[in-house]
């Protein structure tokens, strides 16, 4: 549940910069100078662009890290060595990885979108923050927290060679 909230809270608030934006923008005028002008503005683009699309692919590589099969091994094997084993006590284990793995991806994706949001801020346009909306947003929908694959992690773990061999010496329950 807790995973769900900050989720929700985290990708929300991508939208919420676009509102803060216009309504700064709308305040500022026709009047006010921007930061950045011509060709300053596609130089930003560039490095913000190129910058975003590996923090994307950086995102990406952890949250696939975090549903990988290694990953709950790694903690079923040492809950293993150290006494009887459940589904729901390497779910329980396992949480706390997972919670701040998901977190450190939807923050780089929030960080994303910050990236569109100085430079629509600087360059005094709205429409230079939505590539990065669009990018940070897909990829918080893409990461939204699958519980109910860790559990079956956990399960294809108690059914894996790896816990028979903890299960003859009676640490694993069935």
């Amino acid at each position: 549940m807790v995973p769900r909230i900050l989720w929700a809270s985290l990708t929300f608030s991508l939208l919420i910069y676009l509102v803060a934006l216009w309504a700064v923008l709308l305040q500022a005028g026709d009047d006010a100078e921007p930061a950045l002008e011509g060709p300053f503005v596609y130089l930003f683009l560039g490095i913000f662009g190129f910058v975003s699309l590996v923090a994307a692919r950086m995102s990406i590589f952890l949250n696939r890290k975090v549903y990988s099969s290694s990953f709950v091994d790694s903690v079923a094997g040492k809950l293993a060595s150290r006494g009887k084993v459940t589904e729901q006590a390497i779910v329980t284990a396992v949480m706390p990885r997972f919670q701040t793995t998901n977190i450190m991806c939807w923050a780089i994706n929030e960080g994303i979108c910050l990236f569109g949001f100085a430079l629509a801020y600087m360059s005094m346009q709205v429409l230079l923050y939505i590539p990065f909306l669009v990018l940070g947003l897909c990829l918080n929908i893409f990461m939204f927290p699958r519980l109910g694959a860790i559990a079956e992690k956990a399960r294809d773990w108690l059914a894996s060679p790896a816990a028979r061999r903890y299960d003859r010496e009676g640490l694993v329950a069935r």
